[in-house]
């Protein structure tokens, strides 16, 4: 963001059946609303017209919607500029991706965004019909004030300096699995305020199961009571370096007072102004089954490159925070990566669910999602010891398209995802972005298959065309390759434990050169092979100072996997890094020690996989 941009701040009475379900507004929204007296929507929208860049957060209010709120809590927020979303997470804001498009000479602003949508089938929700996660229309704004300052009344003296009550959340370093550690965050911007408008900024949401705006809005457009429009400064470009104030200690929100005292891990700093606050109340249950996985996987050989295994310990070096400063453990141990040998990989998730109901989202409902990654093998070197153990893959570079997928990751899960749109070039035709499940656009009834998705790029503003500079990755399968889902093997995984040959998994008993991992490292990992994983990740996924107070913690999970059919084709595919200077760190240093960025990928160095899976974020004393 850019300062000052405009404003514009609207408030809406809510419909007079909004508390017929209140579970159906979520485990934040519900109790916050139940617990206050006189509720109402506050909708605030953010714009930098000249560079076609948009912001809006629906909040809650009490008191007269008719006088300037003096206290919102934001229950969504929406932007198109993915920089945006970034810079407003750090700081407590829960926004995601969004593409927001203004209409003609500025009469509406809508805004597309990924919601449950509800079914076609009357009373879906009492027969058990599924719904899924789409992007479609979910919040139109009418007549906006946004450069119209000049048809409202001049705001004279009167101010207007609402402040929004956030959270700053972090996985909690002594159980992640299942707590939170919950700070109050609150922000204040400055604005100028230049009109006040008495009556129009229409709003109307389109019926959805979550977020369910309708049900508080009603059926039809709902006119504002007041609005107000200006300029607005944004101190969420504050530098890194600046000094921090203290956050004020504030009252938790409902959903976060049933938190118990600060979590002390031993080694740990003291955080008197951090409470812990159960992760299901905030992000739902743990635990997710993914369904109807399809993947295509490359074994990446670095092992000829000079010097490769100190880059790559550089690399996941960030797992090594513990021996750094206040952070130092008692235990004298690292984590190393295991093999020169790395693996990218490109997934498709048809069905990504909960494995328990987190109303008003059950487990039925599901999203979809393509993801691209890089894995990396490391282990656990005890300083004492000639023997590496508790092997786990490490992801530091990973791509999606799904923006809630993007922001739970980064939340609680420790993959640093970035947002990417992810496109079919086949037949040589123009780049065409895919949806989540994969289809050319919404009204497609057909998937693109996987393996024409061939090129993944980034994404700065949704809704953009493709940008040539952006891209991170393109694939070619090359002539006479069998892109069908012919002769794929099943493999029986209740009794392949130990049993596993070396082409039914990523690594071969070859790629462990170092003494600690070649032995007793290595057998569980070539035994488990394509069956599943442990993981390892790191939280917080950003480096600042107003979230990093608290320290950082390991993630651990654990990948099962289910239903397992996988081939390596016969043909040769070569991947490409093109230059691309916004790419994760991790992904720039990958392209470096592949030299040109190229690398082609003979029978057995690349294979493809059918499967459904369980992922568990667990607590690390239990991993």
């Amino acid at each position: 963001m850019t300062a000052p941009l405009e404003f514009q701040l609207a408030t809406y009475e809510l419909d007079p059946d909004w508390g017929t379900d209140p579970a159906s507004l979520g485990p934040v929204l519900g109790p916050l609303i139940n617990d206050g007296q006189n509720p109402f929507l506050v909708v605030e929208v953010v714009s930098d017209q000249k560079n076609d860049s948009f912001a809006v957060a629906v909040s809650v209010a009490f008191g007269d919607p008719k006088e300037p709120p003096s206290k919102l809590t934001c229950w969504l927020a929406y932007s198109n500029q993915v920089q945006w979303c970034d810079e407003a997470r750090k700081v407590g804001f829960p926004i995601v991706e969004a593409d927001i498009a203004c209409g003609a000479n500025a009469q509406t602003l809508t805004i597309h965004a990924a919601r449950y949508a509800l079914s076609d089938e009357p009373d879906g929700k009492e027969f058990g019909i599924p719904a899924a996660l789409s992007v479609g229309p979910l919040l139109v704004i009418e007549r906006p004030m946004l450069g119209n300052s000049a048809r409202g009344t001049p705001a004279g003296t009167l101010a207007l300096n609402p402040t929004y009550e956030k959270f700053r959340v972090v996985p909690d370093a002594a159980d992640a699995g299942s707590s939170v550690l919950v700070r109050p965050s609150p922000w204040a911007p400055v604005r100028t305020l230049t009109a006040i408008f008495e009556s129009g900024a229409g709003l109307s949401s389109a019926a959805a199961w979550y977020p369910a705006l309708q049900r508080l809005l009603g059926n039809g457009k709902r006119d504002c009571r007041v609005a107000w429009a200006g300029t607005i400064a944004n101190p969420l470009n504050r530098p890194a370096s600046a000094p921090v104030p203290a956050a004020p200690v504030a009252p938790a929100a409902p959903a976060l007072a049933r938190g118990g005292p600060p979590s002390k891990p031993g080694g740990m700093a003291t955080r008197p102004t951090w409470s812990a606050a159960p992760r299901r109340d905030l992000f739902g249950p743990p635990k997710f089954a993914f369904d109807d996985v399809e993947l295509v996987g490359f074994r990446v050989d670095l092992s000829d490159v000079p010097g490769v295994m100190d880059e790559l310990n550089r690399m996941v070096d960030g797992l090594n925070f513990h021996t750094r400063g206040d952070m130092r453990y008692a235990d004298d141990f690292r984590y190393e990566v295991a093999t020169p040998w790395l693996v990218i990989e490109l997934l498709r998730y048809r069905k990504m669910r909960l494995t328990k109901n987190w109303p008003p989202v059950r487990t039925l409902d599901y999203q979809a999602q393509h993801e691209l990654l890089l894995r990396v093998l490391v282990g656990r070197v005890d300083d004492d010891t000639a023997q590496a153990r508790d092997a786990a893959i490490y992801v530091p570079a990973i791509f999606v398209d799904n923006p809630w997928s993007k922001a739970l990751g980064r939340e609680v899960q420790g993959f640093d995802k970035v947002l990417a749109s992810f496109c079919t070039t086949s037949g040589g035709g123009p780049c065409r972005r895919l949806t989540m499940d994969g289809r050319l656009d919404a009204a497609s009834t057909q998937r693109v298959p996987l393996m024409q998705v061939d090129r993944v790029s980034l994404v700065r503003r949704v809704g953009e065309l493709v940008e040539k500079e952006a891209v991170v990755l393109n694939i070619d399968y090359g002539r006479g390759v069998d892109l069908t889902d012919r002769d794929f093997e099943q493999v029986d995984l209740r009794g392949v434990a130990g049993r596993m040959t070396p082409l039914t998994g990523p690594w071969r008993q070859s790629d462990f050169d170092a003494t600690e991992f070649r032995r007793a490292f290595a057998r569980p990992v070539l035994a488990r092979g394509f069956g599943g994983f442990r993981s390892l990740q790191i939280s917080p996924v950003d480096e600042d100072p107003r979230i990093n107070e608290v320290g950082k913690t390991w993630i651990y999970g654990s990948m099962r996997t289910k239903d397992l059919r996988y081939r390596f084709p016969t043909g040769v595919a070569s991947l490409e890094l093109p230059d691309c200077k916004n790419a994760p760190p991790a992904w720039k240093k990958l392209r470096e020690l592949m030299r040109d960025g190229k690398m082609s990928f003979p029978t057995g160095c690349w294979y493809r996989a059918q499967c459904s899976m369980v992922l568990s974020i667990e607590d690390g004393l239990r991993w």
